[in-house]
């Protein structure tokens, strides 16, 4: 996924990126159950693909963590 979105203003994402990104996204990982991961890997590879056709696509499925992981590369982008 990370390979997907824009470079920040230092080039393409490096570990140490990928790690910071992974961090920030952590908190919406463990406020998942067990009984969501099949529905929440659902609707994030459904919107991560609906990225790919259209990179403008924004993510509205409620359980998806494609906006988490763009908020968080932005982030990301922004201050490494």
């Amino acid at each position: 996924m990370f390979e997907s979105l824009p470079p920040g203003a230092s080039g393409a994402a490096g570990s140490e990126k990928i790690a910071a990104a992974c961090g920030c996204m952590q908190g919406k990982v463990d406020a998942m159950n067990g009984a969501q991961l099949a529905e929440v890997t659902r609707q994030t590879v459904q919107e991560y693909q609906a990225y790919k056709r259209n990179p403008s696509y924004q993510p509205t499925l409620p359980l998806s963590l494609m906006n988490t992981f763009k908020s968080c590369a932005r982030q990301v982008a922004a201050t490494h």
